[in-house]
């Protein structure tokens, strides 16, 4: 005997929400209904993916930017604590304090090109993703703009 949908489901925990929508009639997910949602999804996935890509263009530029930034103060820092570090004499808690410092900029300077290095991966990725999805929102727009002469 088939349940119907207003009757009371077996309150075990075995007949959870999911198991309610399973008991649904296929009928009422048909293929034009997912063409339905699919196509809505498209229309409204469009804008924000070329706003996704204008903010991500900017945020590309600020964030290599930024890295460029850390790496030159870092090798200058470098540069400068390794200079102090040969000027002053040996044993003293200045000249301590001075290699520490070459040595923290060595590692920033490091970590700011390992950033670089994912920032270009991360690039490869998105020009990827980019060739994926271009033609797909492309023709999208095609079939808009024709729809609308």
């Amino acid at each position: 005997m088939a349940r119907s949908l207003l009757s009371p489901m077996p309150s075990s925990p075995r007949f959870s929400i999911y198991r309610r929508l399973a008991l649904l009639p296929c009928r009422f997910v048909g293929i034009s209904t997912a063409r339905w949602i699919l196509g809505a999804a498209v229309i409204l996935a469009v804008p924000f993916y070329r706003r996704f890509l204008k903010i991500e263009g900017e945020v590309k530029k600020t964030t290599k930017a930024a890295v460029g930034v850390v790496e030159k103060v870092a090798e200058v820092t470098e540069k400068i604590a390794m200079e102090v570090a040969e000027a002053l004499p040996e044993n003293t808690k200045l000249k301590q304090v001075a290699l520490e410092v070459e040595e923290i900029a060595e590692v920033v300077d490091k970590e700011a090109k390992l950033a670089e290095t994912i920032l270009e991966e991360v690039d490869d990725v998105v020009e990827k993703v980019d060739t994926l999805v271009e033609p797909i929102v492309d023709e999208f727009e095609g079939k808009d703009s024709k729809e609308n002469i």
